[in-house]
């Protein structure tokens, strides 16, 4: 049987176990909600689709109908991140509350209605990276423990609550592994070039600046002791023309 993330904050996992509480769903929480499919081997592959997975402990029974008080929690979250409005809708990626939230530069945007809001709760969006950002745009390895010792590369830490998702392993012409779209990659790829650029510039200038404010303090004391010396041969000459 396949290891299943824990639930999400709208749901409590309980202790159904056995086989007639594994059914189909985006996440636990959509599994218990519509206990549609049932999957009594635990196998992602009865389900349907390339974005259902197969959980347990669903308090559904298979070939039962849905316990009457799980009833489906609208979401009304409508706000993501990109560089305009039409890319937050286009990427349906990264949820934000203010442009804090966002990464690569991008701004939050309001009203974008036509995304599946997916909660990002739970061990399949534990996600390691150097930072969110890396986490939430390079989806490089899944940390399902939530523990940083699952990251292998040095300076990786472990990051909840990624758009990433651990289940998803099937990839198109824009969708990388993990559901990561791949203009949401190269987004960050592209503003990280840019940011390392525009350091490197920075600091070239500034060296520069030191270099010639170090330089213009022996030409100064060279141009003034050749001045006096200058003047002082023209005095000698001077004296020496009136003898």
């Amino acid at each position: 049987m396949s290891e299943q993330p824990e639930s999400g904050a709208t749901c409590t996992n309980s202790d159904y176990s056995g086989t007639n509480h594994f059914f189909c769903g985006s996440s636990w929480c959509d599994a218990a909600y519509s206990c549609t499919t049932a999957c009594p081997s635990g196998s992602n592959d009865e389900c349907p689709g390339d974005t259902n997975y197969c959980y347990a402990d669903i308090p559904c029974v298979a070939g039962g109908s849905p316990p009457p008080d799980v009833q489906p929690v609208p979401s009304i979250f409508s706000k993501y991140c990109g560089n305009t409005f039409e890319e937050a809708s286009d990427l349906c990626w990264q949820p934000c509350e203010d442009d804090g939230d966002c990464c690569a530069g991008q701004t939050c945007w309001t009203d974008v209605d036509d995304c599946v809001y997916d909660k990002n709760i739970g061990a399949d969006h534990f996600f390691c990276g150097s930072d969110f950002c890396d986490a939430a745009n390079n989806c490089p390895k899944p940390c399902p423990s939530g523990w940083d010792i699952e990251c292998d590369e040095p300076g990786q830490r472990c990051f909840a609550n990624v758009p990433c998702n651990a289940n998803i392993e099937a990839r198109s012409a824009d969708i990388l592994r993990y559901g990561l779209p791949e203009k949401a990659m190269l987004l960050l790829r592209e503003y990280k070039l840019e940011e390392d650029y525009t350091t490197a510039t920075e600091q070239t200038s500034n060296a520069s600046s030191v270099s010639m404010s170090g330089n213009s303090f022996p030409f100064g004391v060279f141009f003034g002791l050749s001045l006096i010396g200058l003047i002082g041969l023209n005095i000698f000459w001077a004296r020496n023309t009136n003898t």
